[in-house]
């Protein structure tokens, strides 16, 4: 018998946000149960509850839970069962103020391995390690109360989960409750917590954990590597910035004149901004971005433009000279944002193939750039 389990691994524009929000919809409306959808940002939260309301007539479904993965940890799988470690109501929140991988000494099952020292606070790394240990105490009722109010759960971004997140997520393809996972092993720019657990099978490693839970008989994979949000340049250069076996195909052929992938110079920014009016983006706040305002690389993560422009730093800089980008991650995810054109910012116009000298009309003036040439199999 097939696992209701679904892996469902997509590449970026491929509407995974608006597929599990049309899913749980039409769940809601056969059945009496709860679906929860999670996500791990507050962004992918306001992201999943604008599409349930487009496609609900503008309201939210009152049987549709959306939460971040640490509201669901929580409001689900901690605050209900923490008389199993210290007093009842004594949770308050999360505590994250442990520097980054720090080492816990203290023993499995001590309060303070998981708790701030006045024990109201959940140390954040921590926190789906103690879920999973409360589950474990309480021989599985935590589990058991999910099984009870839901019959199927969402995992949207599933490539963010680390650590003890991957043995609740095995804990829940164990459950009676549907879980489908969602995710692209492309974008795991975040991680929930720091952990040095489930490397392995976590972030870009995403496929040796589908795998396994496949062979097991857990979950069925799916794929969906074809995208809809850009054309086919910007899809190619994607592919360019994170090659792997996983590489996005597009069926998006709507042009407007001025569509692909372009460099130019940061002499003609503001011209060329004050013409196309583009979403400008950059790695993080250390880059001059001409005051322009500008998101970073990792918090447009789910989000469409019709047009981009990007701040290069080094990394990107060096690759658009021919240098390969270490970790790539990030830079993925931001040129993948852009429906018609992603126009990169340089100092001095790189030498190398396969970009080809243009000219970019703006209306009273034309400047020169740079355009991304995708070459056939013949070339």
């Amino acid at each position: 018998m097939l696992s209701t389990n679904i892996i469902r691994m997509s590449a970026a524009g491929s509407g995974k946000t608006w597929g599990i929000c049309n899913e749980a919809l039409s769940v809601v409306s056969d059945q009496s149960k709860h679906v929860l959808i999670m996500t791990y940002t507050n962004k992918g939260v306001d992201t999943v509850n604008i599409e349930i309301e487009k496609q609900n007539g503008g309201m939210q479904s009152y049987r549709i839970v959306v939460r971040s993965w640490f509201q669901f940890l929580m409001t689900e799988m901690l605050k209900p069962y923490q008389s199993f470690i210290i007093e009842i109501n004594k949770l308050k929140s999360f505590d994250f103020s442990d520097r980054y991988d720090q080492v816990n000494y203290r023993k499995k099952g001590d309060p303070l391995r998981y708790l701030s020292s006045c024990r109201s606070y959940v140390k954040k790394d921590n926190a789906s390690e103690l879920a999973v240990y409360l589950n474990k105490i309480s021989n599985g009722i935590v589990v058991r109360r999910l099984e009870d109010i839901y019959s199927h759960i969402y995992i949207d971004e599933f490539q963010d989960m680390a650590g003890y997140d991957v043995d609740i997520v095995k804990l829940l393809f164990n459950s009676s409750v549907s879980i489908t996972c969602v995710g692209d092993n492309k974008q795991a720019t975040y991680a929930t917590h720091s952990t040095r657990k489930n490397k392995k099978t976590t972030g870009k490693n995403l496929w040796n954990f589908c795998a396994e839970v496949q062979k097991k008989g857990l979950a069925v994979i799916n794929e969906s590597m074809q995208s809809r949000r850009f054309n086919n340049d910007i899809c190619t250069f994607a592919n360019s910035i994170y090659p792997n076996a996983q590489n996005a195909t597009t069926c998006m052929t709507e042009t407007t004149g001025h569509d692909g992938v372009f460099i130019i110079e940061r002499a003609n920014v503001l011209s060329y901004y004050a013409y196309f009016k583009p979403n400008v983006l950059k790695y993080d706040k250390r880059i001059d971005t001409c005051n322009l305002h500008a998101l970073n690389f990792g918090v447009c993560k789910g989000m469409t433009f019709e047009r981009v422009l990007i701040f290069t730093n080094g990394p990107l800089s060096g690759f658009l000279s021919g240098k390969k980008l270490k970790s790539p991650e990030k830079y993925y995810v931001a040129v993948t944002r852009p429906r018609f054109s992603l126009t990169l910012v340089v100092d001095k116009f790189p030498k190398v193939a396969p970009f080809e000298p243009t000219q970019i009309n703006l209306g009273n003036s034309i400047i020169p750039a740079l355009k991304y040439v995708v070459l056939n199999v013949e070339d």
